[in-house]
């Protein structure tokens, strides 16, 4: 599972992995949010954090 961080400045992404990874994950969750993103902001940054339990 994919979990997106909360608080962060407006050009910037963040994702903790938790547990098994699907590739249904990052089509549900990262890839909508960084095109999000990507249609406000020339440049974006991310930060993907292996959590507790990640494995795929």
């Amino acid at each position: 599972m994919i979990e997106r961080m909360k608080d962060l400045p407006d050009n910037v992404l963040g994702f903790t992995a938790i547990g098994e990874l699907t590739a249904e994950d990052y089509k549900t969750v990262v890839m909508p949010a960084v095109e999000e993103k990507v249609k406000i902001y020339k440049k974006i940054r991310l930060i993907y954090v292996f959590g507790a339990g990640y494995h795929y």
